[in-house]
């Protein structure tokens, strides 16, 4: 929750998110949390059909990088930063990793360095929104009679 509105480890379930979350830190050299997790919480299984987002949503999109999932005992989700050097590294920036809950050191790309969060707006409801706007109407309506007496 950051002031009032709550909020989530980001997923991403479409290209276009993912784009749009990459689009997020174009100057981060490591890597960031997003939402995924592997839910069977078995750590000797890195089987994809066991992933899962926070919020529920089918793990039905994936950008992982070559060989990955890889390690069975990394069960979070990285996404790596725009700024991340390919030919040193071999991962493309926008691709995902699997990885330890407590990966926060060091200075290669695989080092945590943040995290994105959705925060769940919700809009104003309609019957409130007329209401408000009807009264707003009649509140010039009656300033206007005002200065016409």
């Amino acid at each position: 929750v950051y002031m009032g509105v709550p909020g989530h480890l980001a997923t991403s379930t479409s290209q276009e998110e993912n784009d749009l979350l990459l689009s997020l830190i174009p100057d981060v050299n490591a890597a960031v949390w997003l939402g995924g997790f592997d839910a069977s919480g078995d750590y000797f299984d890195s089987n994809l059909d066991d992933w899962s987002w926070v919020t529920g949503e089918a793990f039905s999109y994936s950008n992982w990088a070559d060989g990955e999932p890889s390690l069975p005992n990394e069960n979070y989700l990285q996404i790596f930063g725009g700024s991340v050097n390919t030919n040193v590294y071999g991962v493309s920036p926008g691709e995902w990793n699997n990885v330890i809950d407590e990966y926060t050191s060091g200075s290669q790309p695989y080092a945590i360095r943040g995290y994105l969060v959705e925060y769940e707006i919700s809009q104003i409801p309609i019957p409130p929104a007329l209401w408000l706007f009807g009264s707003g109407l009649l509140g010039l309506v009656g300033v206007a009679r005002k200065k016409a007496a």
